[in-house]
């Protein structure tokens, strides 16, 4: 999740002291990656707020999510998938949030902007 959407440059962003959340832009601004940790035991919901007001249409969410929140889970031999990131890309407005499942790693892929985040 990481290597594919890493990007070179880090961004400034205001964050709330529940995550650790990290922001960075391709080297000409176009594609912004934004990387959340949750290590709550509870899900949380996330607004992403640009700051120059820019909108944009399409989101790439991956998560990597412990099942049922066990942190103990593992991939067995045989069920090598059962923890695997899942990936969805789908529009985003204004009103769109992030749903962070407890105990997971989120990155969301934008176009364009500098951004901060609140909570919900």
């Amino acid at each position: 999740m990481i290597h594919t959407t890493w990007q070179p440059q880090q961004l400034q962003l205001t964050a709330p002291p529940s995550v650790v959340a990290v922001a960075a832009a391709s080297s000409n601004g176009s594609v912004i990656t934004l990387r959340i940790v949750n290590n709550g035991t509870t899900p949380l919901t996330m607004r992403v707020v640009f700051e120059d007001g820019h909108r944009f249409d399409i989101v790439t969410e991956r998560t990597l999510a412990a099942p049922s929140g066990d942190l103990s889970a593992t991939n067995p031999w045989w069920q090598p998938d059962l923890i695997t990131p899942s990936v969805t890309t789908h529009p985003w407005t204004l009103n769109s949030l992030l749903e962070l499942p407890a105990a997971s790693f989120t990155t969301a892929t934008f176009h364009d902007g500098e951004m901060s985040i609140v909570s919900e």
